[in-house]
């Protein structure tokens, strides 16, 4: 298993998560500090972006992935287009995936997906009800196991 740590806006956030033992990092935006440290302790840096501008950019500062948010409103055909000319990038789709869209996503040339609500709800975790977030996980691997 890998641990990351998302949401990482600065470069000085993503070196206090390398040494908390990250070996990913994800950003909802592209930020050069934080790609540079990935870069430069050999950890996976995956911006977030929506255009393929932001796609070019990132990429020449050094990212290793991208992660593709918020995606969800405008489906899996996005992800298709946009790449289109950009088919040498590899893409996670983040933001809005949920049991009815995933496997869409994927078959539209995502490597993997951020699941976030539609997967865990914290009241079932302060609840202790982790049966149904195991259920839930069931689910999505059920649906992606084709």
């Amino acid at each position: 298993m890998y641990v990351g740590a998302g949401t990482v806006l600065d470069q000085e956030t993503a070196i206090l998560a390398i040494n908390a033992g990250a070996e990913f990092i994800l950003s909802p935006s592209i930020s050069e500090g934080m790609i540079k440290v990935c870069n430069r302790y050999g950890k996976v840096a995956i911006p977030g972006i929506m255009t393929p501008s932001e796609a070019v950019r990132a990429m020449e500062l050094g990212a290793d992935i991208l992660k593709l948010f918020p995606v969800g409103e405008l489906g899996p055909g996005y992800l298709k287009s946009i790449r289109s000319p950009l088919n040498h990038i590899e893409f996670i789709a983040v933001g809005g995936i949920n049991l009815d869209n995933a496997k869409s996503f994927m078959k539209s040339g995502a490597i993997g997906l951020g699941i976030g609500d539609s997967l865990v709800d914290n009241s079932l975790i302060i609840n202790s009800k982790f049966t149904e977030l195991e259920k839930r996980a069931n689910n999505f691997v059920q649906l992606l196991n084709y």
